[in-house]
């Protein structure tokens, strides 16, 4: 137990009942200070360090059913530093005058016990407006379907938290269509078309801006929707033809039939101990997984509204959006057991005239059962089985 505590409160924050404290721009920053012991009682005449630190923060977005945010918060100058000594009451009040819009933490520490009480706060447009200030509002995007095939027409809901004007940007590793239009908070509808220059997978952002003429005063908000498109030009198949059940010691022929490739497609075969495979939680080869998985978005977003509207430094916001998935449950502990493992591997093996490839595999000793995993692929296609 501290055998000091100290407190703070804002004394003529614009909004009491804000989320966040804030102060206006320019003018005073008042606070008032109370030390006391660990039993509570008033300390008179009890000097206290205090120092004032302006913070620079980072956002940090990510999806967990809707947008939501994180926030780093990096120090960036010691503004103000010095003593205080409170009254017969054990309190006093100071002020910091003339600060420029920004993020601001004070901190009183009491130098015999070493406890130390912070607060912080903002100065600029940020109290009259709730959560209003560097930190977008949301809007949220709903698409009519999420995949695509190339030139099919979609529609997106944008439903933003205000009116106002929205630009939509069509974004892969970079911008390929922008586009203006006026959204209400009933929610907006537009036609979208992937075009080839899409890709196989593009994001689309929006952001809406209300004016400073419109009451609570300006503001904006950002959403963000992934949209993917079928290639099917991209697409083969192969199929395993194979005895259901083998014995042990013995040399099998796995037959595997290509579709849609070119007479220059190469397969290759694997042939593992299932046990294993439960064991890792290993997926099959699935090369479509790959190429067409789900991709950071490759643009940043610089947000310099804050700026615009502060007479002051705004701030940067970078938003970095990718796949992601659940975590999987623990690894089970491994089954005692006395049999060797299987892996086989065919290697690159070239498909006759008929798009077909015999591969003779050599058994062991083995009791259990394999999985048998066959990826095909040309110089545009790819299948896997």
């Amino acid at each position: 137990t501290q055998p000091v505590w100290s407190g703070i409160r804002p004394l003529n924050d614009e909004d009491s009942t804000a989320e966040r404290i804030s102060f206006p721009s320019g003018g005073n920053a008042s606070f008032e200070l109370v030390s006391v012991n660990k039993a509570g009682i008033a300390l008179p005449a009890h000097t206290l360090e205090y120092v004032l630190v302006k913070e620079e923060w980072d956002y940090h977005w990510y999806r967990l059913g809707s947008w939501r945010y994180e926030i780093t918060r990096f120090d960036v100058a010691t503004v103000e530093g010095g003593t205080l000594t409170t009254g017969s009451d054990g309190m006093n009040t100071f002020s910091f005058n003339g600060l420029e819009w920004g993020h601001y933490r004070v901190e009183v520490t009491d130098p015999g016990s070493g406890s130390l009480t912070s607060l912080r706060f903002h100065v600029g447009w940020w109290g009259n407006v709730g959560k209003q200030s560097a930190t977008p509002d949301n809007v949220k995007l709903a698409l009519e379907r999420a995949m695509l095939e190339p030139g099919e027409e979609v529609q997106l809901h944008i439903e933003p938290p205000f009116d106002g004007r929205a630009q939509l940007v069509v974004a892969t590793d970079r911008v390929v269509e922008t586009r203006n239009i006026e959204v209400t908070t009933g929610g907006t509808n537009i036609t979208l078309q992937p075009q080839a220059s899409w890709g196989t997978e593009a994001h689309l952002l929006v952001t809406v801006y209300r004016p400073g003429t419109v009451t609570p005063g300006p503001a904006r908000a950002i959403g963000v929707a992934r949209v993917s498109i079928r290639h099917p030009e991209y697409s083969g198949e192969v199929k395993i033809e194979s005895a259901d059940k083998i014995e042990p010691n013995q040399t099998i022929e796995v037959r595997l039939k290509t579709r849609g490739l070119n007479p220059q497609a190469r397969v290759t075969l694997a042939a593992v101990d299932e046990g294993i495979l439960g064991l890792t939680r290993f997926s099959s080869p699935d090369p479509a997984s790959h190429f067409f998985a789900k991709k950071q978005i490759g643009v940043a977003l610089h947000d310099l509204y804050g700026h615009l509207l502060q007479f002051s430094e705004g701030e940067l916001l970078k938003l970095h959006f990718g796949g992601d998935a659940a975590l999987n449950s623990p690894t089970p502990l491994p089954p005692e057991t006395f049999v060797k493992p299987l892996a086989l591997f065919s290697g690159l093996v070239s498909v006759d005239e008929q798009g077909e490839a015999v591969i003779r595999l050599k058994i062991p000793q083995f009791n259990g059962r394999l999985r048998l995993m066959a990826v095909a692929f040309d110089d545009q296609r790819f299948a896997s089985a």
